[in-house]
């Protein structure tokens, strides 16, 4: 995400929506050039801040954790490495910075995510239908709990706190729904419905019969019936 372009990028923002709700999983890692104390940087600025928004308001979360540099340049030391995921499909149980030689001003990240998780589709939350106010109103309430930080050692917990905080209020305020799933395809109708049950009834009836002349038949039905499934399918497809 260069510099001198706007923060979510098209880029990005093209990727989650193609990537759809709960239809596909993410993991994406970027050089964000932005800051934000979300994902350990030192301080917050306009471009970490519009990201930040952009975050909550999708289905990503930070699997960023502590405030270790992503990158030490001659000048400077900063968080500007981001590993987002998709919370409903993907787990992501390690994350952190490699202190092993990289050759560049950028360290090497290293990260788990947890093959076995899976989250049913069903259920999933829509971003546009969520309630401000109310999240702004738990926010603010869970934001009490967090105390000041006393210590380095404080820095960590308190960034968890805050981002539990964050998940919190947002999954509150914008509640799972159930998605209607479609029980056929969209090339699918009625009339391939009525071949199908035809090709199956042919098909019973050459097993019994043990007649090589119904099995001719039922092999030109057959054909006949993936033609028409195909027709089907192109017929949709120049549509889109």
């Amino acid at each position: 995400m260069p510099h001198e372009e706007e923060i979510p990028s098209e880029e990005l923002q093209r990727l989650v929506d193609l990537a759809g709700d709960g239809e596909q999983s993410l993991i994406i890692g970027t050089d964000a050039n932005a800051h934000h104390t979300l994902w350990g940087s030192t301080d917050i600025n306009d471009r970490g801040e519009s990201l930040f928004n952009y975050i909550i308001q999708s289905r990503l979360s930070v699997a960023n954790r502590g405030e270790e540099p992503t990158y030490v340049g001659p000048t400077s030391r900063n968080v500007l490495d981001i590993t987002l995921f998709t919370e409903d499909n993907v787990q992501v149980i390690e994350w952190k910075v490699l202190n092993e030689p990289s050759f560049s001003d950028y360290k090497y990240i290293s990260f788990q995510i947890d093959s076995q998780y899976l989250k049913s589709r069903k259920v999933v939350r829509n971003p546009k239908q969520t309630n401000w106010d109310l999240y702004r109103k738990i926010l603010k309430q869970r934001l009490k709990k967090i105390t000041t930080i006393d210590s380095y050692v404080d820095l960590e917990a308190r960034l968890d706190q805050l981002t539990r905080a964050l998940t919190i209020a947002y999954h509150i305020a914008c509640p799972p729904m159930r998605k209607k799933r479609r029980s056929q395809p969209p090339w699918w109708n009625k009339e391939l419905g009525s071949k199908r049950r035809y090709v199956r009834e042919i098909f019973k009836l050459a097993q019994l019969a043990e007649s090589e002349v119904i099995w001719e038949e039922y092999r030109d039905i057959l054909k006949q019936y993936k033609k028409d499934i195909r027709n089907a399918k192109r017929r949709i497809f120049a549509q889109v």
